[in-house]
């Protein structure tokens, strides 16, 4: 069959990889969850003499009726997302010539088990239902706005455009959570009266609850707290669209990829973002800002290392998250390296002198970071981390429907996409594609553990960048359609 559709679908070798790194997600799903009740069980549950009445009442799963321990579910499955991009790597350089047929059996197969369920079932219900209607029409004649944009396009219409979503960013659809915001609030309080730091429970880390202090020092009204949610996320699409335009080489891409971040991030859920602060940008997605950092700078520039060694510091939880995929991204970049086309001998030895002479300094900033987080809170890892991993409290397992399994293949197929255009984008272009691959899969943690689905939303993000970089990619080399002939996309 040489029809035009049957071409793009199976033959191209685009499609080919995407259909084998499906097949890479099929086996997966498979595995994870014939071995599940084994990594589910991987966990001592407390004493109940331990635990205060409200902690036990909460563990039984009568206050959140979602109480499932994972045992060591999100380390298993953050190592099987690593797994997947091996594959996809592997797949790029050894095994070319694979018929896709089993890979469609297998993507098949994933279908029918894991189905197709997006979490969007609050979707653009966070200003409320009853604005439903006026947000709809509103969504509309934005993205008509950037589609019109997108075939007119001059760099000063884009900024003109942010500058007009700062509108929407600031209206809030309801009250904050008085629940959520006391995470913050309630060490604020305590940080101005004088306790000790090393004796305050940071919830949500120091960083957001040393901006709530400032607020209780100068007699700031703190209903204004929110408008620091709210200016998080037009700061956010800000700085998404800022490292687009600079990396894409289809800058319509830019513009589009603000699109679907302006509404997934400000509409995510049936609430406002910021109306509980825990899912707003100043909480979630400082990734961007050391993309961006790393980007401008340079992967191994001190000031990266600077800035994770601060983030280490302040905002604890994910501090931990991005260094852990500073080093993996260090390991990712070292593996493609020795990953070189046929024929091409790496020396492993001189390869890593080179990186230890490349990152050795950054590394220091991590550990002094980890020793000044000791001197002051008296501990590495936050207290709220350990708590919640071992008390569980609001645990979910990943299902096997969840959407999840499909962002870990988008991951992988960037990766090994990317791959083969290894000797025709920049070094610059490749390391950050590859650190923003390690921030995506560390910044999943949020979502592993108390794996509710709308917390894919949340930490959507890095995934739709990663999902335009694949399509700029594409946009790179375009192989017309010629059955005949074979498209030679990196290695030959």
């Amino acid at each position: 069959m040489n029809s035009k559709a049957f071409y793009y679908l199976f033959r191209h070798p685009y499609a080919q990889l995407g259909w084998w790194i499906g097949a890479g997600v099929s086996v997966l799903h498979v595995l994870f969850y014939q071995f599940a009740e084994l990594i589910w069980n991987q966990w001592t549950p407390p004493k109940p003499e331990t635990l205060t009445p409200t902690i036990a009442y909460g563990l039984t799963g009568l206050y959140t009726n979602q109480t499932e321990p994972d045992g060591i579910e999100a380390f298993v499955l953050h190592g099987s997302m690593w797994v997947l991009v091996g594959w996809g790597l592997i797949k790029t350089v050894y095994l070319k010539n694979w018929s896709v047929w089993p890979a469609v059996g297998l993507c098949v197969l994933f279908f029918f088990r894991a189905g197709f369920h997006p979490p969007a079932d609050g979707f653009l219900f966070g200003t409320g239902v009853r604005y439903y209607p006026a947000v709809l029409v509103g969504l509309s004649a934005f993205v008509a706005g950037v589609v019109w944009l997108s075939s007119h396009y001059k760099p000063w219409h884009a900024w003109l455009w942010l500058a007009a979503l700062a509108v929407p960013c600031f209206i809030a659809g309801g009250r904050p959570s008085d629940w959520d915001y006391s995470f913050v609030f309630a060490p604020a309080y305590a940080l101005v009266s004088g306790i000790s730091i090393k004796a305050i429970y940071f919830q949500y880390d120091l960083l957001l609850s040393g901006l709530a202090a400032l607020f209780f020092k100068w007699h700031i009204d703190l209903n204004y707290f929110q408008v620091l949610g709210q200016a998080s996320v037009w700061i956010f699409c800000v700085l998404i669209f800022w490292w687009a335009k600079e990396v894409f080489q289809a800058k319509q891409l830019a513009l589009y990829l603000l699109v679907v971040v302006f509404i997934m991030r400000l509409f995510p859920y049936y609430t406002d973002t910021y109306a509980e602060f825990q899912m707003s940008p100043l909480r979630l997605d400082w990734w961007i800002v050391v993309a961006l950092l790393a980007w401008k700078k340079g992967t191994d520039h001190w000031s990266v290392g600077l800035l994770l060694a601060f983030l280490l510091v302040l905002h604890r939880s994910f501090g931990i998250f991005y260094s852990i995929a500073y080093v993996e991204y260090i390991v990712l970049t070292m593996g493609s390296e020795l990953l070189g086309p046929s024929g091409q001998k790496t020396k492993f030895l001189p390869l890593v002198q080179t990186y230890v002479r490349r990152y050795a300094i950054n590394v220091i900033l991590l550990g002094t970071g980890l020793i000044v987080t000791y001197l002051i809170f008296g501990n590495v890892l936050s207290p709220g981390m350990k708590i919640y991993q071992s008390l569980k409290i609001g645990f979910m397992r990943v299902a096997p429907t969840s959407f999840f399994w499909y962002i870990i293949g988008i991951i992988a197929l960037t990766g090994a996409t990317l791959f083969r255009f290894k000797e025709e984008v920049s070094l610059q272009y490749r390391e950050a594609v590859f650190l923003l691959m390690a921030l995506t899969i560390c910044n999943l943690f949020y979502f592993l553990g108390r794996s509710h689905e709308h917390n894919l939303p949340n930490t959507s993000g890095p995934v739709f960048v990663l999902l335009f970089v694949w399509i700029d990619l594409l946009w790179r080399k375009k192989c017309p359609y010629d059955p005949s002939v074979e498209c030679s996309i990196g290695y030959p």
